[in-house]
Parts: C-alpha cells; structure tokens; sequence
C-alpha cells in the first residue's frame, strides 16, 4: 500500500486552478469555480481526463458512478479520459463517485456532490436594454402552466446569462420567457414585463437582442418667426432623432434634438413642413445645426413646395365595433439606405382623425395626402379602426384588409382566446392597469402601473397561463397585486410579416436580436381587437422591448 500511493487528476477542459494532493485520497487540480470541488451546476457535456499520478502503479479498473449507476469504466490502466453529459441523466441533486480498485480489492473513492440542469437558453444583454431609471432588472422563464422554471436577477449590465433550470425541459418543450424592470418612487411603482411564449431550447437557443433606440433631451432651442398667420402652421411632428412644436398665438418655434445614446448616428438636418389650417397648401424647409446654432428666423417666405404632390387612399373600411379607434395615414421619408438601416426617418405626413371626437361623424371615404418626391426611399403606416398595416414605399390606392378575429377574456391568471382567420402566426396582448391619469391600483399607499406585453403563437395556441413571479418580485408592489387580483387586458391582435413564414422564424430573425421589422419585411399586417370601447392602440410593430 505504502509503495502504491494513487493520485487521481481530474481535469476540466480549459479551466486552471490548483490544489495540493492528499495521501490516499483523490486529487483534483485544475478546475474552476463549476468543476466537482465546489457542487456545480453541470448543464453541457464536459470532458474529463482521469490519471493515477503514478504509472508504475498496478490498477485493476477505474469506475466513475453517478449516485449508484456505473457511467463509465477502465480496466488495467491508470489513465483514461471520457465524456460526462448531463443531458443523459435525470435533473437534480446528484453524486460523483470515483472509484480506484488495486489488486487484491483494495480501493480509494471519492465523492463530489454536483447539480444538475437542463439548460435553456443563452442570454446576452447590452448596456441600454432596459429603460433609462429602471431598476430589478429580472429573467426569468415559466412553464406553460405557469410554474416557475428559473429567474436570474440581473445586477449589472452588460450581462451574460445562461438561464438553466432543474426541472426535466427537454428540446420541444414549451415555455415562456419573461423579462421584468421597474421604476420607484415616492408614490408609484412603474412595472414593465415583456413575456414571450412558445420558446423551446429547439427553437431558440440564444438571445442577443440589440437594446432599442434610446434617447435624451440633447439641446433645446427657441426660435423666432416672422410672417406666419393663424391660418398658417408649422407641423410639429416627432422623428426618431428630433422634435419640434409650434405655437400660433405668439408664434414660438421650439425646437428639441435628440441625444441617442446607444451608438446609432443622429440625422443633422430636419424638416419642418408647414400648412395652411384647412390644409389647403403644404410647403417645407430644411434647418441645420448651423442654423439653430445661429439663431435663425423662420421666415414664412422660405418655405417651398417644390417636389410635392397629392394622393389619396381609400378608407371606407369600418371595423363595425362603433368604439372609436383611431384612422391615421403617416409617411416617413429616408435620405439614404444608411439612414434607412438605422431607422433615421423623418416625418413627412401625418393625418386622420379620431372617431371618439363625434361618433356619429361622417367617415370620409378617402383620405388625402401630400408626399414629398425628393427622398431616397420611404416608409408608411395605415391605421384604420382595427387594422394597421406599415410597410415600405409609398401609400397604396386602397388596402386589402384580412378577414381576422381575435376574441378573449380573462380568468384569474388564465388568457383564453380564439384566432380566426388565416395567414397570422403573431399574437400580442397589451396588459395594462392603464396610464398615469387612470385610477391606478394603489397597493399600502403606493400607486401601481404596469405595463404588460405579451407575445404568442396565434397559429396554434387556444390559451396561456400567465406565469408565478420569482419571490424578490411578489414582494413589488405590483407583486403584492398580481397575487390577489386579475391583471386587465387593454387589447390583443394578431399579426403576420411579409416573407416571414411562421412563428418560429419570426422568434429567430426578429425577436432574437431586437431586428426592426421593417428592415426584413416589407409588409406587416395587424388586426386588433379590444374589451373596452374607445381603448387606443398602440400601433408601433416595432420596439417590443422598449
């Protein structure tokens, strides 16, 4: 025995660290914080290599057991390197046992308790993902029953997570992925949760969603005007990278650029369009820094109306539900493919009107328009009643309008739905308590609004089960609320993208890196449908996660 001294090395591939051996037990050296010496979490194969340190020594066999069940073996060596996938065995608390049989039946074991997972998915995210003063950032993925299934609080950003979970999810295996942020103070608590359902390790096994386009208050400038009337407007219209307003009593111009901070180049010029009141005349101008840097006047007689012209579209489509919704025609004018890739739009056209103004007013049965021909390429959006579509290009004569359905209600945490129609795969619920003038839920003395958006399968799904929050999260305000009460659906629609075929390709080209729609599909189609007469849509197609 004494002669015979056996030294066992387990190596993990491309980790280092370093223990001294102890007489007549095993020794494992390089390995990291997730090897054997320190109870890991195991979730992708590993490769071991198993080596009696003296290979004079005479061994029978070398036996590697997980609790009772042998999982590999080596006779007459002192040396020998296999594979350990934790994928094979069943998820949970589990034990390694090495097992060194001399001649004779002498033997040295060693046991090293490990964990193991089933991993789910890869997840990186970048410095601007969440809003600007959001705080308990959280990930975490649910059941289709809604039981949780893993949370990660996410303390620093950027992050990179591996979202693993010991319950036995194998590879089209359903589940829901949620992310959670919000912003406190004194008085509110402003939850935002982003969940997307149908997720399988086999359908998306990374998420590396680019953070959206986030801003601040970059300069502000006031500037004057000289011979405008009451019955001529300057259009304030907002474009990604500024704003501005126009205030015919004094006639104020004010001006507001953008400051992007998330690396996407601002445009330097801006156009202001201007009209007469009952619309009768458009004309525009290009401002450049250099011009609101050196206080200029906005003079009425600048404005041109060259390269302009005129087209209608049809808008006698009505959704039949008499609640109000919005009619809308916007047009966005690009200078370049660059600013096109990088979403630098600016706003040409804007019109439409707001049925709640007068029920009973008569719909138009055609929507005009004035289109500025000089730009590179363009985009638009039609909102009509319950249907929206935004596409590339210019505005069409008229819009041929899917034949779709979308009917629901809501039991405790149960979504129950029906989508009728052909040709979407896209679903989306907007969960609401509402907006800030609302009577928000007030929970010990703190008001709560939350914002909800959901993102499903409309091909194939009847129902989803909202899912049960991480235990830092039920002690929210908004947690302590989700408990005891019914969240409140402020709308649902369904939806589908030219040249993207199905629900899974829709995850993986769009959802998986944050990609804007429009830039892998020129058209996309929506029909919405809401519980609640004159309920706004938020028409965007783009942005989930902000």
């Amino acid at each position: 025995m004494k002669k015979a001294i056996l030294l066992i090395l387990i190596l993990f591939v491309l980790n280092s660290c370093e223990e001294d051996g102890i007489e007549n037990q095993v020794m494992v050296e390089n390995v990291s914080s997730t090897s054997l010496l320190n109870n890991p979490t195991l979730y992708e194969p590993i490769n071991l290599s198993i080596a009696v340190d003296n290979s004079d020594a005479v061994v029978d066999s070398i036996n590697i057991y997980l609790d009772e069940e042998l999982i590999s073996s080596r006779t007459n060596a002192t040396s020998f390197n296999f594979s350990f996938n934790p994928e094979l065995y069943e998820p949970g608390e589990a034990v390694v046992k090495i097992e060194v049989i001399q001649p004779g039946g002498s033997t040295i074991t060693q046991e090293y308790p490990i964990t193991i997972h089933r991993k789910l998915l890869d997840v990186i995210l970048d410095n601007n993902f969440f809003g600007t003063g959001y705080q308990d950032f959280f990930l975490f993925a649910s059941a289709a029953d809604g039981s949780l299934l893993a949370s990660e609080l996410i303390e620093t950003l950027p992050a990179a997570i591996t979202l693993t979970t010991d319950k036995n999810v194998i590879g089209d295996t359903p589940y829901y992925l949620n992310i959670a942020s919000r912003f406190v103070n004194n008085d509110i608590e402003i939850v935002s949760l982003k969940t997307i359902d149908d997720l399988s390790i086999s359908s998306l096994d990374k998420f590396t969603p680019k953070s959206p386009r986030r801003r601040d208050d970059g300069q502000r400038w006031n500037l004057p005007t000289t011979g405008f009337t009451e019955d001529i407007l300057i259009i304030g219209r907002n474009s990604p990278d500024y704003a501005y307003g126009y205030d015919h009593v004094d006639f104020d111009f004010s001006f507001i650029k953008w400051q992007n901070f998330n690396g996407i180049p601002a445009t330097e010029e801006y156009y202001i369009r201007s009209s007469h009141r009952d619309g009768s005349e458009q004309k525009y101008k290009w401002i450049t820094d250099e011009d609101l840097n050196n206080g200029i006047i906005l003079d009425v007689a600048d404005f041109i109306s060259d390269n302009l012209v005129e087209g209608e579209v049809d808008v006698t489509y009505v959704d039949g539900f008499e609640n109000g919704h919005d009619r809308r025609l916007g047009i966005y004018g690009y200078r370049s493919d660059e600013d096109f890739s990088n979403g630098t739009a600016h706003n040409l056209w804007l019109s439409g009107f707001h049925t709640l103004q007068a029920p009973d007013m008569f719909i138009r049965p055609t929507e005009d328009y004035v289109l500025n021909t000089s730009f590179h390429s363009y985009a638009h959006f039609l909102f009509l009643e319950d249907y929206l579509t935004v596409r590339r290009g210019t505005p069409l004569t008229n819009y041929p309008i899917p034949d779709w359905q979308l009917n629901f209600e809501i039991t405790g945490k149960e979504i129950t739905f029906n989508a009728v129609g052909n040709d979407h795969y896209v679903g989306k619920f907007s969960v609401s308590s509402g907006n800030v003038t609302d009577e928000l839920p007030i929970v010990e003395g703190k008001k709560v609004l939350y914002n909800w958006d959901i993102c499903f399968n409309s091909a194939t799904k009847e129902s989803l089960t909202l899912p049960e929050f991480p235990d830092s999260m039920k002690n929210w305000s908004f947690g302590k609320f989700y408990e005891t009460n019914t969240p409140k659906i402020k709308w649902g629609r369904v939806e589908r993208y030219d040249g993207i075929l199905d629900y899974e390709q829709y995850l993986n080209e769009i959802i998986k890196e944050n990609n804007d729609p429009l830039l892998l599909s020129p058209i996309f189609e929506a029909k919405f449908r809401s519980n609640e007469e004159f309920s706004s849509f938020y028409f965007e197609m783009k942005d989930f996660f902000n």
